[in-house]
C-alpha cells in the first residue's frame, strides 16, 4: 500500500486528484473509505470522504449512502451537500417524505442551488402527488438553471396539470435545438398528445 494511504493529509490530496482525474468508482471508493477512517471526525477531509462515499454508493448501496450522508449532517448541521445526498439516498430507498425533508433542509442552507429545488420539486410531483407544490420548486430551479433535465421535469409537471402547450415550449427551449434523447422524445410525444388540437384537425 502506498505511503500516502497512512497519512490523512496526503490521502486527502490524492483523493482530490483522483476526483479531478475521473477515477472509476471501484478505484476511488477504497481511497475515500480509508480517508473516512483516518481523517479527524468533523474535519473537511472527513466530510469530503463520507459525502463522496454517499455519492458513489447511492445507486448500488443506498442504505450505506444514507448512513454516510446522515453522519456528516449530524456532525456538521450546516453542510448542505450532506443533506442533499441524504435526500437522494432516501429517494432511492423509497422514503419519499423523509427525502423531501432532507431536500428542504438542504435548500434552507443553500437556497440558490437549482438541483436541490429540482429534486424536491420532482419528488413532490412524481412521488408524493403534490404537483402544485412541485411546480413551485421546479419553476425556481428552472429560473436558476435552464438545464435540459430541469426543463424536462418542469414540462412534465405542466403536462400533468393540463398545461401541455406550455410544457412543450419549456422542453423545446431546454433542448436548444439539440437532438432529443429517447426519454425526451417520449416526453414530447406525451405532451403533444395532451396539448389542445386546432379546430378541424383529427387525432
Amino acid at each position: 500500500m502506498a505511503d500516502w494511504s497512512r497519512d490523512p493529509v496526503r490521502l486527502e490530496r490524492a483523493v482530490q486528484q483522483a476526483i479531478v482525474q475521473g477515477f472509476e468508482p471501484r478505484e476511488l471508493l477504497p481511497m475515500v473509505e480509508r480517508l473516512g477512517r483516518l481523517a479527524p471526525e468533523g474535519s473537511p477531509a472527513w466530510a469530503l470522504a463520507h459525502c463522496k462515499m454517499a455519492e458513489l454508493l447511492v445507486e448500488t448501496q443506498p442504505w450505506r449512502a444514507a448512513a454516510s450522508a446522515r453522519l456528516v449532517a449530524h456532525h456538521l448541521p450546516e453542510h448542505d451537500q450532506a443533506r442533499g445526498l441524504l435526500g437522494l439516498a432516501l429517494t432511492v430507498l423509497g422514503h419519499y417524505r423523509s427525502a423531501a425533508r432532507a431536500y428542504r433542509a438542504a435548500l434552507r442552507l443553500s437556497p440558490q442551488n437549482p438541483w436541490y429545488a429540482h429534486n424536491l420539486g420532482h419528488l413532490l410531483d412524481a412521488a408524493l402527488g403534490q404537483p402544485q407544490e412541485g411546480l413551485r420548486w421546479l419553476r425556481q430551479a428552472h429560473e436558476q438553471d435552464d438545464h435540459v433535465e430541469i426543463a424536462a421535469s418542469l414540462a412534465q409537471v405542466l403536462g400533468r396539470m393540463g398545461r401541455a402547450e406550455e410544457g412543450l415550449r419549456v422542453l423545446r427551449r431546454g433542448l436548444r435545438g439539440e437532438p432529443p434523447s429517447a426519454a425526451h422524445q417520449e416526453l414530447e410525444a406525451w405532451l403533444l398528445a395532451r396539448a389542445p388540437r386546432p379546430e378541424g384537425t383529427t387525432p
